[in-house]
This record gives C-alpha cells, sequence and structure tokens, in this order.
C-alpha cells in the first residue's frame, strides 16, 4: 500500500479533514479528452504522487484531482470480478430507472 494511500486512508477515518473539504461537491460533466467540472476548469489526472505532494498541490489549495493509481494495491480490484457479482447476487433482482 502507497505511503499517499495509508496517510488518505488514516485521515478519512480520523475525520482529520476539514468538514468543508470533505463536503464540498462539485458538478462534473465528462468531456471527450477528459473530465471537466463546472466552469470549465479541468481535474487533473495524476498518478504516483507523494503525501507531500498531494497535500501542497491539491489538499491546502482544496484542488480536486484525480490520483489513477489510488487504488492499484486494493484487493476488490482482484477480488470484483463479473464472475463474483454473479455467483453471490446473480438471483437478485434490482430495480432500475432511467432519467
Amino acid at each position: 500500500m502507497s505511503r499517499l494511500r495509508r496517510k488518505l486512508e488514516m485521515m478519512c477515518s480520523s475525520r482529520d479533514l476539514p468538514l468543508a473539504f470533505t463536503r464540498q461537491a462539485y458538478d462534473v460533466s465528462v468531456a471527450k479528452d477528459g473530465v471537466v467540472i463546472q466552469g470549465g476548469m479541468e481535474i487533473e489526472r495524476r498518478r504516483g504522487l507523494s503525501y507531500a505532494q498531494f497535500e501542497r498541490e491539491y489538499l491546502l489549495p482544496r484542488k480536486p484531482v484525480i490520483i489513477t493509481d489510488a487504488l492499484d494495491e486494493c484487493p476488490a480490484r482482484r477480488k470484483w470480478t463479473p464472475d463474483y457479482f454473479r455467483e453471490r447476487f446473480g438471483e437478485r433482482r434490482l430495480l432500475t430507472t432511467s432519467c
């Protein structure tokens, strides 16, 4: 597990993040060339960030970022396959609607 991921998990579980930061929401729309938030500001995609870089460049200025390798070591990435869900939940019915 990366140091950044461990630090983020500790922060989120210990509620060290400012309430305004954790509840801040963005109106996100998807463009062909990436993810864009309202106002036309593109959200950067980053990988390999150290915690110090993340804190300095994104956390403290409250700038959104997509961390593309944040879940690379997560066991669910290997475990949660279509077969996994089919075997465990294949008989369940879900109510779906379209907007």
